[in-house]
């Protein structure tokens, strides 16, 4: 429109008066209405020739009025010409004014023009104006529809992608419960599912790990009770007789007239008495490890001396054992608890090897991820190993595959690891025996 404020506002279609044709189209003129006279004509679409809209003009029918009063009280001419000025057409006293006056046709039209005189205007049928809604209408009704088809196919395997693992963590739950009170399981949560559900099983995994290692920790520390109740008793029951029977032995060895076999059975007395007398050390130092001394401790000399405490043992056996180690490996350590440590191992390989056996002592140093370093030790037999059903219990007290054993050695060895900071593991040798892992921090 060339008004431009009429746009976006609904046309109120005006009166038709009478209807002319022109050029074989068809002219609506409409009834003067508010000194504003209407003339029309239909806008049919060029490919459908359907009835788009409507073209309309106004004009200012006092502009009009005026224009027409002036011609009757004061007569013009007019012509129309080409853009040769050949004349077109004219009024009849064309010429006379134009030889009266010398005037020239022009087919300018006057600045002077009053434009606000008419103004033009397109009105869109309804239906027409409304079609792009409505299509986008169906638009959006195509996809709400077909989302409810897609919704409806995929609302079912959803629905079991989140309720089968929920299904499956119930299940979990329910066995772990039931197997509270001794957990033996080492099952795992089931997998898949959203990343919450996912969450929450390892959280409950976790949580029943934590509460396996818990409970191991309790029954080793009612077995450390037990331990720390009869070492209680031992040092002082047993320990005085103990010592009282050793000196004794050791002042009938000196009798000038004792016979062979009165030698042989104070000898059995005295290493019965020094066995005995080792299982009430080790008892003690179960129930109630010694407080950490930390100096800069070399793994390696340590390693070198128990081996030659172990020597003769070794020889006896006919079992090498192999230390190759060049590199100094030093760490903050309690020098009397490594040495400890390292006995215990070595002597537990000793005893369970046949005759023949052989037992390798590894030192390394390791940088972890971290950066932190790490001193790494390595007990490599190529005895019988320990039984896959037996491994999960061989820190535990009072576990021994060996006739005559005690089972605290390790826990001991432990114990003390673990005071430092450090973990020991096993595993089946290269060798097809026994490997005890421990690995400390070197600075701790």
């Amino acid at each position: 429109a060339s008004n431009a404020q009429q746009i976006g506002k609904q046309n109120v279609v005006e009166n038709r008066w009478f209807q002319v044709k022109l050029a074989n189209k068809s002219l609506n003129i409409g009834h003067i209405q508010n000194n504003s006279l209407a003339i029309s004509q239909d806008v049919f679409d060029v490919n459908t020739n359907q009835k788009i809209g409507v073209l309309v003009a106004e004009f200012n029918w006092q502009v009009i009025q005026s224009l027409l009063n002036n011609a009757v009280q004061n007569p013009t001419a007019a012509a129309l010409v080409d853009s040769n000025n050949y004349l077109l057409a004219a009024t009849p006293n064309w010429e006379k004014i134009q030889a009266g006056h010398e005037m020239r046709a022009n087919k300018n039209l006057s600045n002077k023009m009053n434009l606000q005189s008419w103004q033009v205007r397109i009105e869109k049928l309804h239906s027409v104006a409304v079609a792009p809604v409505h299509r986008l209408g169906y638009v959006f009704l195509a996809l709400l529809l077909t989302t409810l088809f897609f919704a409806a196919l995929l609302v079912k395997p959803i629905a079991q992608a989140i309720t089968q693992p929920l299904e499956a963590l119930r299940k979990f739950v329910k066995t772990a419960g039931l197997q509270t009170t001794n957990i033996q399981t080492n099952g795992h949560a089931p997998a898949g599912g959203p990343p919450e559900v996912q969450a929450l099983s390892n959280a409950f995994e976790k949580m029943m790990q934590d509460l396996k290692k818990s409970q191991a920790d309790l029954t080793r520390a009612a077995k450390l009770a037990v331990v720390g109740e009869m070492s209680a008793a031992m040092s002082h029951e047993v320990r005085t007789p103990l010592g009282i029977l050793r000196s004794s032995a050791d002042l009938l060895l000196r009798e000038p007239k004792l016979t062979k076999e009165g030698k042989e059975v104070l000898g059995f007395i005295i290493s019965e008495t020094e066995r005995l007398n080792k299982l009430v050390s080790t008892l003690i130092d179960a129930a109630r490890p010694r407080q950490l001394n930390k100096v800069n401790v070399n793994l390696t000399d340590i390693a070198a001396n128990a081996i030659a405490l172990l020597k003769s043992q070794a020889q006896a056996k006919n079992i090498p054992i192999i230390f190759e180690q060049t590199k100094a490996v030093n760490l903050l350590a309690d020098a009397d608890q490594m040495t400890q440590v390292m006995m215990n191992l070595l002597m537990n390989a000793l005893q369970i090897l046949p005759n023949g056996g052989k037992i390798e002592l590894n030192l390394r140093e390791e940088t972890e991820p971290g950066g932190k370093e790490m001193a790494v030790m390595d007990f490599i037999d190529d005895g019988p190993g320990i039984l896959e059903e037996n491994q999960a219990q061989i820190f535990e007290p009072f576990f021994t595959q060996r006739s005559g054993g005690v089972g605290l050695g390790l826990a001991v060895v432990r114990q003390i690891v673990q005071a430092h900071g450090g973990e020991i593991s096993y595993q089946d040798s290269s060798q097809k025996g026994a490997q005890f892992t421990i690995i400390l921090p070197k600075a701790s």
